[in-house]
């Protein structure tokens, strides 16, 4: 099986979750794996980086519809106005998780404490001339600063050998990752691992 090794390093607080809060003093907490410890996604991993090949594709830095051949077109049935077939993605995202080292260190008993500190809360609101809009104030957990890991993988053959290379190429493109990504949080560096 082809796959390539990728690190998403996160150079300010992130969040990714489901929108619901779970304690009373938070209206939004971070996805947690059964460890308790934070990790990106690789569904939603997976939408960035689509976007950032669209981008690329977008301004002829990738062959025309090389987004679709790898990431699919969508579900299963006609597209409006053609014959052709929507197609499957031929790229599988794992999630992104802390390395092996650190998250058997942190999953230690006598670091349960520690887990703690990978998260913070910060409170935002909306404003409307200067003055807070009322019932807009929210809370939210966030993670730390972080590197995770993770791979792509191509479970089935195919005639493409430049997947790879299209990968590394739109991996600089993906500047920020989460919830709020364009209002500050969640910027990052995405780098492919040889």
């Amino acid at each position: 099986m082809n796959e390539l090794k990728v690190r998403l390093e996160f150079l300010s607080y992130w969040q990714t979750g489901s929108g619901e809060g779970l304690r009373p003093d938070l209206d939004a907490v971070c996805h947690r794996d059964a460890d308790g410890l934070p990790f990106f996604p690789g569904r939603t991993f997976k939408g960035l980086w689509r976007e950032a090949m669209q981008v690329a594709e977008g301004y002829s830095h990738l062959p025309k519809e090389m987004t679709a051949q790898l990431f699919g077109t969508g579900d299963y049935s006609p597209r409006p106005g053609t014959s052709a077939w929507q197609t499957e993605s031929m790229l599988y995202f794992s999630d992104l998780v802390l390395e092996p080292e650190i998250r058997r260190w942190l999953c230690r008993e006598e670091n349960k404490l520690n887990r703690q500190e990978l998260f913070r809360s910060v409170a935002f609101t909306a404003l409307d001339n200067g003055v807070a809009r009322k019932g807009s104030l929210r809370n939210i957990e966030v993670c730390i600063p972080l590197t995770l890991h993770g791979t792509v993988s191509l479970p089935k053959p195919t005639k493409n050998k430049e997947w790879k290379d299209h990968l590394r190429k739109t991996a600089g493109l993906i500047r920020a990752a989460g919830y709020r990504r364009h209002r500050g949080l969640g910027r990052c560096q995405v780098r492919v691992i040889d």
